[in-house]
């Protein structure tokens, strides 16, 4: 077991590398989860498993990292903390701030369990009153205000409190296209928004770029999530959650339960 004295190691990864036809194969699973029997029941999770050469030798830079505490500097898919993931995710908002102010879609949406580090708070805002819609499903605390006029009138938080504890962390970005088209960037983590996790831990950030993975994320967790009205309650201008409550009464969980992942059905999954 190895570890570092001044950081967490919160990503939760695992790589494998055995030989296959004489030859060293690896395989890489990255989640949002932790590997734990009890909270595996209880917790909605992503897992991300790939033989993808470029995820699977990233994995490994950051294992070397966690032996050698030698952070690495240049990796193909991945990002990571302490060292890059905050200056990342600061140009990704500016990205959509530049895009807004040249009249292009923007747009962020994101679910994590917090956001509490102020520098992207305030990132969040700036990105606001340029025009950026931002919808956020922040499960526990916030600190960001929505909805306050000339600061955040764009941004929306929602919180979804129902049969499981939502725990997967994933960032959406227009990236100058239209919500659910090809040019959306989509990325999971086991990070939240928070000091500890930019700066304080080893985390993982890590690009969906399978099309049937995005697919998943775009066109089946997203809407689901969005279109919940069951479990959420939304946070207002002053700080208050207040219970969402139509006729449609939509709960995410239950679709959720009915409705096989795009991405656990391979190469049958219809992609849409």
């Amino acid at each position: 077991a190895y570890g570092l004295v001044d950081l967490k190691v919160h990503s939760k990864l695992t790589l494998i590398t055995r030989k296959e036809n004489k030859k060293l194969v690896s395989y890489a699973h990255y989640g949002t989860g932790n590997y734990h029997p009890t909270t595996a029941k209880i917790y909605t999770d992503f897992s991300f498993f790939t033989a993808n050469e470029d995820f699977c030798d990233d994995a490994r830079k950051v294992f070397n990292f966690l032996t050698s505490h030698v952070q690495p500097k240049k990796l193909k898919k991945v990002v990571i903390s302490p060292n890059s993931s905050f200056q990342w995710f600061n140009r990704k908002v500016d990205l959509e701030i530049n895009s807004a102010i040249q009249g292009k879609p923007a747009g962020i949406w994101l679910k994590c369990n917090a956001i509490v580090d102020q520098k992207l708070i305030e990132k969040f805002y700036e990105a606001s009153k340029a025009g950026v819609k931002v919808f956020l499903i922040v499960r526990g605390i916030c600190c960001l205000r929505p909805n306050v006029k000339n600061l955040s009138e764009n941004i929306i938080v929602r919180s979804i409190i129902g049969r499981f504890l939502e725990h997967g962390r994933f960032y959406v970005f227009a990236n100058g296209g239209k919500f659910q088209s090809i040019k959306n960037e989509v990325f999971m983590s086991s990070a939240d928004i928070m000091p500890r996790n930019l700066y304080n831990r080893v985390e993982a950030f890590l690009p969906l770029q399978n099309p049937t993975v995005r697919s998943q994320i775009l066109n089946q967790v997203l809407p689901a999530l969005i279109n919940d009205v069951k479990n959420s309650w939304q946070l207002n201008e002053k700080g208050q959650y207040i219970k969402l409550n139509n006729d449609k009464n939509f709960c995410a969980h239950t679709y959720f339960m009915n409705n096989p992942s795009l991405s656990g059905q391979g190469s049958l999954s219809k992609i849409v």
